[in-house]
């Protein structure tokens, strides 16, 4: 429970950033350098992110769901949208395991041999506090929906209906960009960028759904590479 306090504790302290760095705005490219406006205007406010993000996740539960799954690494697999500083992302985060120990789910044992995909999937807001030399902080307010499916129930002759779970995600994102290439217009500046990032998220889950025992929070963190294409007014 103490740990969980802090880990809360962290992440909002984290996106209490955002009342310290409303000064800065999103880092504009001028002459292939990032170029930073500290005013809270944006000469130049419509501008369109698209990015793909691709890593892998590793997830730590609360001891009683700890004790059935263990601790899972997953893949990260997300897409975001951005219009100026507000994003909308969606995440699959697949993994498949055996469980570690033996739950009994209407009547029918999930035993060690089960193959157990655990799919995590996350519909998230972000907002964007950008600072010098590419660098920029997500915090991220979501849901996050746990799906649980066997997919050798034939191999062991069972059928197991287990029901998913969902609940209220809270996070931060860290990230570095680096321009690749870009396309100038006479109305639009099209800009591609390579970005490596880290992000900490914790889930409130209502994992006792699945099973009375679960507990119902867990938290996780990932790093990975994305590829993003930025439309930029210039008028």
């Amino acid at each position: 429970m103490q740990r969980n306090k802090t880990h809360l504790i962290f992440l909002i302290l984290l996106n209490c950033c955002f009342l310290l760095t409303m000064s800065f705005s999103f880092a504009q490219i001028s002459e292939n350098k990032f170029r930073i406006d500290t005013n809270l205007v944006n000469p130049n406010p419509s501008y369109f992110f698209f990015g793909i993000y691709l890593g892998g996740e590793y997830y730590r539960y609360q001891e009683n769901t700890k004790n059935w799954l263990g601790d899972i690494n997953a893949a990260h697999i997300s897409l975001h949208l951005k219009f100026n500083k507000i994003g909308f992302g969606a995440a699959f985060k697949p993994s498949t395991n055996n469980p570690y120990q033996t739950l009994v789910f209407d009547g029918e044992p999930m035993t060690h041999y089960s193959k157990l995909n655990v799919i995590n999937t996350e519909y998230f807001l972000t907002y964007s506090l950008d600072f010098p030399l590419g660098l920029s902080l997500e915090p991220t307010l979501g849901m996050n929906r746990v799906n649980f499916i066997v997919i050798n129930e034939e191999e062991l002759g069972q059928t197991f209906n287990l029901n998913s779970a969902t609940g209220l995600l809270l996070g931060s994102k860290l990230q570095k960009y680096w321009q690749l290439q870009t396309n100038t217009g006479t109305t639009f500046q099209e800009d591609f960028f390579f970005s490596i990032f880290a992000s900490f998220n914790h889930s409130w889950i209502n994992f006792s759904r699945v099973h009375p025992r679960l507990n119902n929070n867990f938290y996780n963190w990932g790093f990975g590479i994305s590829i993003f294409y930025m439309i930029n007014s210039r008028r």
